[in-house]
Parts: structure tokens; C-alpha cells; sequence
């Protein structure tokens, strides 16, 4: 077969441009997987180092949020909530993250408050770490096995004792004693009482310095107490023996009541016939003028009028078959008993007859009328009548 030249060069061009179009099209598939290979490795090019409890994890990933990088990695680790992961975005390239799970606590120690972070840690860590000693008999609340949580109050109160010591005062006693030496209603104070003193120990247990409770540890008594010795008087004051002879001029010099009547002597006015009564009825103690001492149960308001045997012969003889003789005195036994002992002192303090006893009677005697005994009809008729306080003895 002949071939033209013309078909020479046909064929020969349309070799080179089949090659030509070969080549072309493998260099932009060849580029096109390039790009896309190397868009590929742009977008999975993100590195997050996430920092966790002194752990560390690289996370290649394609998102851009920490949060979505987790949930989509399918990474769990023991502990870590998504509540943990900070809302934090990041960019192509590496990117570092610390997750912090800590939180507050507050921590109170006596009067001093402060706050403090925890992380998961039990109370008693919480406190060693923070250098807060506590001893056995402290109360730690909640105790120092539990497990911190976010907002808890950890509390150490500091428990304590001490001792103190008071002093008590120990009352004195009063012995009374009796002694013949003092008349009756007379006191004599022979010792003077002093008071003892008792020291007394207490525990007194505290919380946090102030005093919650206390106890009676002991005692111990450092003086004793002096009793107070008081004498009383049992002594009584004899009667004046009956006698013919005048009784001592007697007054009365405290203890006495008061009693202001004036009239008194032969002429005293006929109206006045009987005193007006009882003027004390409590009775008290009288100290006379010879220094005796004498007790009265109460005091009349008397008329006092003057009787004798001396020319009359039936007065000779009491009511009670005794003697009439100074010192008797009769009486209305509905006022004053029988066999009273009596003492008989002016009103108005210038005259006294003195002791006298109940131990006549008389059918003039009413009533508060009094008719002493004299010797004599001279004497009877210089007494008349007279006001009288008259006291009943004891």
C-alpha cells in the first residue's frame, strides 16, 4: 500500500495530540486529589491537649468548641462531667485546655471564717492541706471522713477545760447558854461569832473559749467558822420579905410603859373611883432601879387605895389564910388571880410601892382597883388614893 505524505503527517499529528490530551487530564486529576487531600489534612490538622486532674489528652478533632470536641470523640474519663468543660472555642492548629473541678467550701474554725477549694477530697484532706491541727476531743462537723461537696460548711470547734476556784462564806452559829449570874431578860454576848470560808473547785468545760457547762471537782474548807456564845440571864429577883418596915423606893429605868396620871394623895377626887384598864398586853422585860431585872406578861392602869389591920382585926387574915402584912394586896380575882406576884409604881414616877402579892380581897375592890396593906392607920391615911401602873410578873 502506498501512503501519501499527507497521510503521513495525519496520523503523525493526531498521535501527539491524543498524547497531549492524556497528559492533561492526569495532571488535573493528580492536582484535584491533591487539594483535596490536602483540605482534608487542613480540616483534621485541630490538636486540643486538654489538661485534667495532672492528666493529659490530645484530641484531634474537626470541631472548633471543647464541649462538641468530647461529645463527638466518644472519650469518657472517670469523674468529668460535660458540667466540668469550659464553653470555650478554638481555631485550627493546637489549642490547650485546663479543666478545673474544683469548687467552695468555707471553713470555719472558732471565730475565723474563710473560703477554700476542694476536689472531691474528704474533710479531714481538706484541713491537712490547709495546715488547721485538730485534737481527738475537737469536733470536726461533718466528721473528717466525708466527702467534700460544692458549698459545704466544714466546721472545727475547739473543746476544752479549765479550772476555777471560788470562795464561800460559812455562817456562823449562836449558842445560846444559860448562867444564873444575869437576872432574867439580861443577854451577855461572851464570844463574838466570826465566819468561816470554804474554796470550792469547779471544771469548767468550754466550746471554742466560752464556758458550756460546769462541774463541782471539790472543795476544801480554809477557816472554820466561830460560833457566836450568847449568855442569857436565868436569875430571878427574890421579893422583898414581908415586913412592918417600908419597902425601898423602887423605879423603873427602862422596859417600863408610859403612863402620865398625875393625881394622886389623900384628897384625890372622889370621881375617879377605878383606872381605866389594861395598857400593855405583850408583857416585856423592866430593869429597875437597884439593878434587878424583872419580866412582866402585862401592865394595868390602876386606882390604888390603902387597907391595914390597925384597929381592925378581921383585915388580920388574906383571902388565902395568910398574914396581912406589907406587900399584900388585894384584888379583884376576875382581873388579877390570887397569888400574882405584882409590882406597884407611882404614874407619875415620884412614888412606888414596890413588889406586892395578890393575896386578899376586898368588896370595894372592883374592877381596876388595887387596896395595898400598911402597918399602920397613919400610913393608910397619908397613902389615900393614887394612880398606879401595875405589873403583872412573870
Amino acid at each position: 500500500m502506498r501512503r501519501t505524505l499527507s497521510d503521513v503527517c495525519a496520523r503523525t499529528f493526531g498521535g501527539v495530540n491524543q498524547l497531549l490530551r492524556n497528559r492533561v487530564f492526569s495532571a488535573l486529576l493528580l492536582l484535584s486529589a491533591t487539594v483535596l487531600i490536602m483540605s482534608h489534612f487542613a480540616m483534621a490538622r485541630n490538636l486540643l491537649i486538654v489538661h485534667f486532674d495532672g492528666q493529659v489528652v490530645m484530641l484531634e478533632t474537626y470541631e472548633t468548641d471543647v464541649q462538641t470536641a468530647f461529645a463527638r470523640s466518644g472519650i469518657q474519663i472517670s469523674g468529668l462531667s460535660p458540667a466540668h468543660l469550659p464553653q470555650t472555642r478554638f481555631s485550627g492548629g493546637v489549642s490547650s485546655v485546663t479543666i478545673d473541678r474544683s469548687y467552695t467550701v468555707t471553713v470555719k474554725v472558732g471565730n475565723n471564717v474563710a473560703t477554700a477549694r476542694a476536689n472531691g477530697e474528704t474533710v479531714g484532706a481538706v484541713l491537712t492541706r490547709l495546715g488547721i491541727e485538730y485534737g481527738i476531743d475537737d469536733l470536726v462537723e461533718p466528721t473528717s471522713g466525708v466527702t467534700t461537696r460544692p458549698g459545704m460548711t466544714i466546721s472545727v470547734v475547739r473543746v476544752g477545760t479549765m479550772t476555777k476556784e471560788f470562795s464561800e462564806t460559812l455562817p456562823f452559829e449562836t449558842r445560846r447558854v444559860a448562867t444564873n449570874s444575869l437576872y432574867r431578860g439580861r443577854e451577855n454576848v461572851r464570844q463574838e461569832g466570826s465566819e468561816g470560808e470554804k474554796r470550792i473547785t469547779y471544771t469548767v468545760n468550754l466550746r471554742d473559749g466560752i464556758e458550756i457547762s460546769r462541774e463541782r471537782s471539790g472543795e476544801e474548807v480554809v477557816a472554820e467558822p466561830q460560833e457566836r456564845i450568847v449568855e442569857y440571864g436565868t436569875r430571878v429577883p427574890s421579893l422583898p420579905a414581908p415586913s412592918a418596915a417600908a419597902q425601898p423606893f423602887i423605879t423603873v429605868v427602862s422596859g417600863g410603859v408610859v403612863n402620865t396620871r398625875q393625881g394622886w394623895g389623900p384628897r384625890f377626887e372622889s370621881r375617879h373611883r377605878q383606872g381605866s384598864g389594861i395598857i400593855c398586853e405583850t408583857g416585856g422585860t423592866l430593869v429597875l432601879s437597884d439593878g434587878s431585872v424583872v419580866e412582866y406578861v402585862k401592865a394595868f392602869d390602876m386606882m390604888v387605895t390603902a387597907y391595914t389591920s390597925d384597929g381592925e382585926p378581921s383585915n388580920r387574915v388574906t383571902a388565902i389564910g395568910t398574914q396581912g402584912r406589907l406587900g399584900v394586896a388585894a384584888v379583884d380575882r376576875r382581873v388579877i388571880p390570887l397569888r400574882t406576884n405584882l409590882l406597884v409604881i407611882g404614874a407619875n414616877g415620884r412614888w412606888s410601892y414596890g413588889f406586892a402579892r395578890a393575896e386578899n380581897v376586898g368588896g370595894a375592890v372592883r374592877g381596876y382597883i388595887i387596896d395595898v396593906y400598911f402597918p399602920t392607920r397613919a400610913q393608910v391615911n397619908a397613902f389615900g388614893r393614887r394612880w398606879a401602873t401595875v405589873y403583872v410578873l412573870r
